[in-house]
């Protein structure tokens, strides 16, 4: 990364160029015009000025450094280094809409698990009502076959759903029997000697 260096005298008036190096003529010519387009977007400091500049003469950006300093001959001068930061700004841009795009991603990538979660949710109760129906469907044959009417299977039917309420009754209260438990009154009390 080559930097730009100049010299220019502020107590003139003129801007006269005391010094530039060959980068410096190289992107800017011999002229002030190239120092004025960066320096007048400057913050003005009396120490270090420091900022990123974009000049659309050149079409660069830059990292610009500049200080009053006093001049071999005592005269106080303005010291301005160029660096070229357009690369990295490009490849910080580059990594910012690589960064936006990893995240559209994630999210279009979150969507699709969603989507997959909620039709395997639909899916489940689905096909259990569907092997419901064809279960029962089976068994109202079978007993149609054997002889029983449609008045008798669904008899059957209730005392069936009754007796497996009766049965999740009784494992709920004893669950709820379970829970209430102190275990570790009931432990000490096996145990006392």
């Amino acid at each position: 990364m080559e930097s730009s260096q100049r010299f220019h005298d502020l107590e003139g008036g003129n801007h006269e160029l005391l010094f530039a190096n060959r980068h410096y003529r190289r992107t800017f010519g011999d002229s002030h015009v190239g120092h004025l387009s960066l320096i007048t977007r400057m913050a003005p400091a009396a120490e270090w000025a420091f900022a990123e500049v974009f000049n659309p003469e050149v079409g660069r950006w830059f990292e610009v450094r500049s200080r009053h300093i006093r001049w071999v001959d005592g005269s106080l001068v303005q010291m301005l280094v160029a660096t070229d930061v357009t690369r990295r700004r490009e490849a910080e841009e580059r990594q910012r809409e690589q960064a936006e795009k990893l995240q559209q991603t994630s999210r279009l990538v979150t969507m699709g698990e969603m989507a997959s979660s909620l039709a395997h949710e639909l899916n489940q109760p689905l096909t259990a009502i569907a092997n419901y129906c064809n279960g029962l469907s089976a068994r109202v044959r079978i007993q149609i076959e054997q002889g029983q009417t449609i008045e008798q299977v669904h008899q059957q039917a209730s005392r069936n759903q009754a007796a497996d309420q009766v049965s999740i009754g009784n494992s709920i209260g004893s669950l709820r029997f379970l829970a209430a438990t102190d275990w570790r009154d009931f432990v000490e009390s096996l145990s006392a000697v």
